[in-house]
């Protein structure tokens, strides 16, 4: 038992640590590219909501990817070229980390089962017989 609480501190104690790494990052890239704060702002924000998706990626990659999103979420679109240059970040792992970052945000922008079922119930029964070949009121 003491060793799954030493175990789960750890764990916890490594996120926080990557977490950290990450927002230093944000924050060198973003004196460096003149963003403004609610970018990063913006960016700290993803970083915590979707930090299971860019977890695998290193920090710097992980920050160049979440900024860029991140800008463009904002309207302050930047090419990718000016993060760049104020990262050691390889291009391709950033725009492949940028790439899961937008599909999961996609994701969860989706309705949920629950949604969809609702709508699915709420149309009248002719649609739902119509669609599937039949009549209203047949069987």
């Amino acid at each position: 038992m003491a060793a799954s609480r030493r175990l789960h501190r750890e764990a916890l104690h490594s996120y926080e640590r990557r977490l950290a790494a990450i927002g230093a990052e944000l924050k060198r890239i973003r004196e460096c590219a003149g963003l403004p704060q609610s970018v990063v702002e913006e960016a700290e924000a993803l970083v915590k909501r979707y930090f299971e998706v860019v977890a695998g990626f290193p920090p710097e990659v992980v920050a160049v990817a979440v900024l860029w999103t991140a800008a463009e979420a904002a309207g302050v679109p930047r090419p990718l070229e000016d993060f760049l240059k104020c990262s050691k970040a390889n291009e391709r792992r950033v725009r492949r980390a940028a790439w899961r970052l937008k599909e999961a945000m996609k994701q969860s922008g989706r309705p949920g089962i629950e949604d969809y079922v609702g709508t699915l119930t709420a149309r009248p029964a002719g649609v739902y017989c119509q669609s599937r070949g039949g009549v209203s009121g047949e069987e």
